[in-house]
């Protein structure tokens, strides 16, 4: 990656004055897309979007294990600066490196140990590397976009598989909501004037398409979810225009309105009373409120390292209140905790949620030191603030959703949170003053940056 320095124009200066030191803008004088960005896509398709779906053979070769595998080897092969491990290290990827690492110390002490095993090996290391790949993949803002580009795509071909054949079937209707509802503002984000004409096309196409489809899913959740991001674009989304934010929401009402049935009206009428619903009047043993409450004793039962990865149904199955059902020839269902909250608390202990509510935490904190530092304040790409505010709406739309569903380990969760890191690398080297290529480059995205400080960064110009 290459950059170049443009001025701002200053006040005139007379003979023997001492011109005022100026603030450079920084200009990205981008490198081709490469094959690792093309291996990033097909991650993306494969570990978001599951598109191996599309065809049972295929699937069978596992074909997302072979692309990190590439990807992985890419990574190490690549000798591209900005793409080194340090320029991402920072208390996000410390956070989640001790999650990693706590899941793994409390598979030993699992209800099922090889259950935890094989999902620490089969998904939870997966989705950690699919963080390092992006974080570490993306360069500049080209790339960031491109892989949010290609990430509303895979968005707007799943949303529309389901509209019509069903072919992809492997996220449920809220699952699905949450999804498509954290792409939300990856739509509107490329709805911003100046944006290219096909690229806008995409964005308002995508906008429908995924909303319909959440319309159409009737998630009570995904609906409430909708109204929050919604709102949050309408009113916090400032580095897109009042007009672009106004219209589409306005666009979302209207698709609601419209594409709503009398059943999917007659279904959120239920959220205006919401002790009839069976999850939470607590006359079910298996609605959301009595799983909950059961989760959080597994929790307190077992505070340090929890019940054990993927291992919550085998909780409930050992529970005091099936233990008793047992005796009388009854029971109920053994499921997950529809709270990812709950869940990662009650599987890998307290010590786990406050690390998973710590990522979060810190990754707001990051974004809005981003914005803040953005344009027109400081030099940098002008994208960065819109970029900002379309990750934390994205993590405000998982937050919401995923205290109702299980999602704790979700592929796009981690795609999200390798962005952001992305972003913060992209914020760090677009602040450096008066670059010239070959000099050391800051040791981290999260480190203080000097103002004379250089990267060193190669590329074509």
């Amino acid at each position: 990656m290459a950059f170049s320095t443009v001025q701002r124009a200053g006040p005139t200066v007379s003979a023997g004055q001492r011109a005022p030191e100026r603030n450079p803008v920084r200009t990205l004088t981008y490198p081709k897309r490469d094959a690792f960005l093309w291996i990033l896509a097909v991650l993306v398709a494969l570990y978001v979007w599951r598109m191996q779906g599309f065809n049972p053979v295929v699937a069978k070769l596992k074909p997302a294990v072979v692309t990190m595998a590439i990807a992985m080897a890419l990574w190490i092969r690549s000798n591209d600066p900005v793409r080194r491990l340090n320029l991402i290290k920072g208390p996000i990827l410390t956070t989640v490196l001790w999650l990693l690492a706590l899941m793994f110390l409390g598979i030993p002490t699992s209800l099922v140990a090889g259950k935890s095993l094989t999902f620490w090996v089969l998904d939870v290391l997966p989705n950690f590397l699919l963080l390092i790949v992006v974080a570490c993949g993306i360069r500049n803002m080209r790339d960031f976009e491109w892989l949010a580009l290609v990430s509303l795509l895979g968005g707007a071909i799943f949303a529309l598989d389901r509209l019509t054949v069903g072919t992809l079937g492997f996220y449920d209707r809220n699952d699905l909501a949450m999804v498509l509802l954290m792409h939300i503002p990856f739509a509107v984000y490329f709805l911003r004037p100046g944006v290219q004409f096909m690229r806008r096309l995409l964005g308002a196409v995508s906008l429908g398409l995924m909303i319909v489809v959440i319309v159409d899913g009737q998630s009570r959740g995904g609906f409430l979810g909708l109204l929050l991001v919604g709102s949050y674009i309408l009113l916090r989304y400032r580095g897109i225009p009042a007009r672009t934010r106004l219209l589409s929401v306005i666009i979302g009402v209207v698709i609601v309105i419209v594409v709503g049935s009398d059943m999917f009206w007659q279904r959120m009428s239920t959220l205006l009373n919401p002790q009839a619903d069976y999850n939470w009047s607590g006359q079910s043993k298996t609605g959301r409120v009595e799983v909950w409450k059961r989760g959080v004793g597994y929790m307190l039962e077992n505070p340090l390292l929890g019940v054990g990865l993927r291992n919550f149904p085998q909780a409930e199955g050992r529970s005091k209140l099936s233990t008793s059902l047992q005796l009388y020839g009854s029971g109920f269902k053994w499921s997950v905790a529809h709270n990812s909250f709950v869940e990662l608390g009650a599987e890998v202990g307290m010590i786990g949620l406050a690390l998973f509510i710590a990522i979060f935490f810190l990754s707001f904190r990051l974004l809005i030191r981003i914005g803040r530092g953005g344009p027109p304040t400081t030099a940098g790409p002008p994208e960065l603030l819109p970029a900002a505010q379309m990750l934390m709406a994205s993590l405000i739309g998982f937050m919401f959703c995923g205290f109702l569903i299980s999602a704790e380990h979700f592929s796009v969760l981690y795609v999200i949170i390798g962005m952001v890191l992305a972003l913060a690398k992209i914020h760090v080297l677009s602040s450096v003053r008066h670059p010239v290529p070959g000099l050391q480059a800051p040791r981290s995205a999260f480190a203080r940056v000097p103002a004379n400080a250089v990267p060193r960064v190669q590329g074509r110009r």
